[in-house]
């Protein structure tokens, strides 16, 4: 995520990999993902082209791909990005304590404990 300081979301990506038994399976996985995820923003009233999203195949590994513009987070396509509907995320803080509460490790450039290799 790319904020504007802390306080405005400027835009957001995500990666979603997920890893089946065969090609086979992942073939058919991304088929039926593409054509859910398309049918999805229809329903919507988005253009199926919406967060630049980008379906990929690697071997047994299926790789989708979303990003968005701040404006673009809202409620019909905050899901998308694993923010509930029903929460109120704003911040940089706000987003953080979303992920974070899904068991992911969150850090920025702002932290002043940020980790450094």
């Amino acid at each position: 995520m790319i904020f504007y300081g802390t306080e405005k979301l400027s835009s957001i990506s995500l990666k979603y990999t997920l890893m089946y038994d065969s090609n086979q399976e992942a073939y058919s996985a991304e088929a039926v993902s593409h054509a859910q995820f398309n049918l999805g923003l229809q329903k919507a009233g988005y253009a199926s082209g919406l967060f630049s999203n980008k379906f990929t195949l690697m071997d047994n590994i299926l790789v989708v791909a979303l990003h968005a513009e701040g404006k673009d987070i809202n409620d019909l396509t905050r899901e998308y990005f694993l923010i509930n509907r029903e929460d109120t995320v704003k911040t940089l803080n706000d987003y953080r304590l979303n992920y974070e509460t899904k068991g992911f490790d969150c850090y920025s450039s702002i932290d002043d404990n940020m980790i450094k290799e």
